[in-house]
């Protein structure tokens, strides 16, 4: 307990900068049971430059519950875990989400931000498994797909709730942005519940391709040599090869994974494909795959707002033909009856 008397000497940290720790909801964790990982706080001394990870529960103990209403009166809304195997913590979060969403004092946007932690989490370790492994996950990654998919049916604006829950831009927050809009944008096309999830799942882990592309490229703020730039170009091919034994997988979604890129001009990778060689999903996702990149913080450029990025891919698709002009014009139309066009 005495962990958590710091209120004099500390406060929390500014930023969710993480390192080898990675971040949980406190509301996921269950007071008075045992919990099979050690627990952090993050907070930072005031007098000194560098935030802190303080243990204030090993694996196995008992996880008090006056501790969070402690936590809360800190403002400490996260706890951290070390990085480590998934299997560990995912069961437990998953299991609590679960008796979650069932809680009716937990509004409809509360849950649907713990879906969303719980979904980066299990994105961060299904890209950290090995190949044969990654199939194995899949079930638990549609789980969350449903549970985002009944949060946003009962959203009078999808768009604005996919827009609060926007985070900073990195592999797996893409992933998650795109699985949003695309489960908002299918709801509005009047798909089929079991379309929309399946285009849900394949837009969150479209990117699982560039786990074989490392990080320092990935995250390169310079210009990229040619070598690396032929290396990113393969991750769609990566990823319909990682992705094409898993049964989970209909081959509308591992076409998806495979063409996301592609260009209805001829100009995208990896197969220069045109429009009409292009599956429908895959011109979908390259469309919201496209705003998302414009609406996300980047290291070497600011976000630019949802109405700048969608009249600059208009004017793109005016120029050189880029996008579908009918799922183009009906993303307009989405984005118009949702107030963010006047």
């Amino acid at each position: 307990m005495t962990a958590l008397r710091i209120e004099k000497i500390l406060a929390p940290a500014a930023n969710d900068r993480t390192g080898e720790f990675q971040p949980l909801p406190l509301s996921l964790l269950a007071g008075g049971e045992e919990v099979p990982f050690e627990v952090y706080v993050k907070v930072k001394a005031k007098a000194h430059p560098e935030a802190l990870f303080l243990q204030c529960c090993s694996r196995g103990e008992v996880f008090p519950g006056h501790w969070q209403s402690q936590m809360q009166q800190l403002r400490l809304s996260r706890i951290y875990v070390r990085q480590a195997p998934g299997e560990e913590i995912l069961p437990y979060l998953l299991h609590n989400l679960k008796g979650g969403l069932t809680r009716k004092n937990w509004g409809n946007r509360k849950k649907a931000v713990l879906i969303c932690e719980v979904a980066l989490f299990w994105l961060r370790h299904l890209f950290t498994l090995e190949v044969e492994q990654i199939s194995e996950q899949m079930d638990a990654g549609l789980n969350l797909i449903e549970c985002l998919g009944e949060i946003i049916k009962r959203e009078n604006n999808p768009v604005s709730l996919a827009l609060g829950l926007w985070r900073q831009g990195d592999l797996y927050a893409h992933g998650l942005h795109n699985c949003l809009l695309g489960l908002a944008f299918a709801r509005f096309l009047g798909w089929k519940e079991k379309d929309a999830r399946a285009f849900g799942l394949t837009a969150l882990v479209h990117d699982v391709g560039m786990t074989m592309v490392p990080k320092s490229i990935r995250e390169k703020a310079t210009p990229l040599t040619a070598a690396e730039r032929r290396l990113i170009g393969n991750h769609p091919h990566a990823g319909f090869a990682i992705l094409r034994n898993s049964p989970l997988f209909r081959w509308e979604a591992l076409l998806t994974v495979l063409q996301h890129h592609e260009n209805g001009d001829g100009s995208g990778y990896p197969e220069k494909l045109q429009k009409r060689q292009i599956h429908p999903w895959a011109r979908i996702l390259r469309i919201l795959d496209s705003f998302e990149a414009m609406s996300s913080k980047r290291r070497w450029r600011a976000a630019r707002s949802p109405k700048e990025a969608l009249w600059t891919m208009r004017r793109d698709w005016e120029r050189n033909q880029v996008y579908d002009p009918a799922y183009l014009s009906l993303l307009l139309n989405f984005w118009q009856g949702a107030g963010y066009m006047a």
